[in-house]
């Protein structure tokens, strides 16, 4: 089994569980990624002025989320659906914190040339996020509704 800690869409735990169909995807715990900001600079193809999530290195700042546990083969499958092939996000290991203590978690960073500034989510992306709100703080999840959305 291995670790993923979702800190975009997949935080939505029925878009999740629809892209990971038979593999198994479970929650394990509430995590915090220390010393990075949450960015919404990831160029979305075809869509301009459109940001997906990302993370960046930022120090004395967090991005929290959620941690699954899934398979190899359910790695695989998110591959895919984080455009991993067609190298719009790549795949890193990092250190969560987490209620539990620090687990090492694989998360999707996004490659720096499909990155820019000044992008905004769609609402409709944005609200994924905040289909997580039980698995994050109040602080965080207020932080989520105050960015403002390309539409």
């Amino acid at each position: 089994m291995v670790l993923y800690f979702a800190y975009g869409s997949n935080m939505n735990e029925k878009r999740i569980s629809e892209r990971m169909k038979e593999e198994p995807c479970k929650i394990v715990a509430k995590g915090v990624l220390k010393d990075f900001t949450l960015k919404f600079n990831k160029t979305a193809f075809g869509k301009p002025g459109v940001g997906w999530a990302n993370v960046i290195p930022e120090d004395d700042s967090s991005v929290e989320g959620i941690v699954f546990e899934t398979t190899e083969k359910g790695l695989e499958k998110l591959d895919k659906f984080q455009g991993l092939v067609s190298g719009h996000y790549y795949r890193k290991e990092v250190p969560i914190e987490t209620e539990k203590g620090t687990v090492e978690c694989w998360l999707y960073k996004a490659v720096p040339d499909r990155t820019k500034p000044g992008l905004k989510p769609p609402k409709e992306y944005l609200n994924h996020l905040l289909a997580g709100k039980k698995h994050l703080s109040k602080e965080y999840y207020n932080k989520l509704l105050e960015i403002e959305t390309i539409d």
